[in-house]
């Protein structure tokens, strides 16, 4: 009975080392979506830590350079302070604006009519009567938007002083730079307005938009557009009268300008309203012909025209 006992022995030693032989074969189970959920959160906090590194140091050098440009500003507007007040520290000490006050004084008030000249004498000062020629400089460009071409439909009304809205509208469009004036297919079309503004700036009168002539051209007033309309492109024709001032008297704030006047015609004068021929025109003066001209005096009061005689 004993040998068949070893051999159950040996038996169970066989077993056992073919159990521990599957035991060392048998492979081990590895958790990989673990692993690599470890790995990305391990590299997201590396890189998380790196940029928040990065930006606070960029963060860091962009305030220091805005500091600096604060600083940078302030100096400069300190120093421009410091420069003006100097100025006009040294302006105050020689009383610069105690004479220009001065010089803006006497202009407002002394000379502004005309109708006196001063002269200062060390302390003693003179007033003295204008002569022509200084009154005829102070407000002889009140005429000069006031002039109108001998073919004009209105020839007759300008020298009878008959001032109509569409003869004050003539002068208004005549005084403008037609080149400003837009040129649509070969007609023009402006606005009420750019006539009004040039009444107004011509007259002290009650402004109406009425169509009117210029010089053989209809210029139509369009309600409905605000506008005034034209059938042919404008062009600003010279007139050929030729106008001497005569006399100028101020009162306050009006002024009258007296004025021969006689149209220029093929080297000959003429009178305008009559076209009475006066005689060879050679380019000299035309007051000699005083008598057989047009004189017309032209009233304005506010530098703005008022009446024509």
């Amino acid at each position: 009975m004993m040998p068949r006992k070893k051999d159950n022995t040996k038996k169970e030693r066989v077993v056992k080392r073919e159990k521990d032989a599957k035991k060392k074969n048998t492979p081990v189970k590895v958790d990989l979506e673990s692993i690599k959920d470890e790995v990305y959160k391990y590299t997201d906090e590396l890189v998380r830590k790196y940029y928040l590194t990065e930006i606070e140091k960029v963060n860091r050098t962009v305030i220091r350079e805005k500091n600096k440009k604060i600083l940078f500003r302030n100096f400069i507007i300190t120093l421009l302070l410091l420069v003006i007040v100097y100025l006009l520290y040294l302006l105050t000490t020689v009383n610069y604006f105690g004479r220009f006050s001065s010089e803006v004084d006497n202009k407002d008030g002394s000379n502004t009519s005309k109708e006196t000249v001063s002269v200062k004498d060390d302390d003693k000062e003179e007033e003295h009567e204008p002569t022509f020629n200084e009154l005829k400089e102070a407000y002889g460009y009140l005429i000069d938007d006031i002039k109108i071409n001998e073919k004009s439909k209105y020839i007759k009304d300008y020298y009878n002083g008959n001032l109509t809205d569409e003869l004050k509208n003539y002068f208004a469009l005549n005084s403008l730079d037609f080149k400003k004036l837009d040129l649509v297919d070969d007609y023009n079309m402006f606005s009420d307005a750019l006539i009004k503004d040039s009444f107004d700036r011509l007259f002290n009168d009650e402004y109406h938009s009425v169509s009117f002539d210029y010089n053989g051209n209809n210029v139509r007033y369009i309600s409905k557009l605000n506008a005034y309309l034209t059938d042919f492109g404008l062009e600003k024709t010279k007139s050929n009268i030729k106008r001497e001032i005569t006399a100028v008297e101020v009162d306050g704030s009006t002024v009258k300008i007296v004025t021969i006047e006689g149209l220029i015609k093929d080297g000959k004068l003429y009178n305008v309203s009559s076209d009475e021929e006066i005689g060879e025109y050679n380019g000299d003066s035309i007051v000699p012909a005083v008598e057989r001209l047009n004189k017309v005096t032209y009233t304005f009061n506010n530098k703005k025209l008022e009446s024509i005689k």
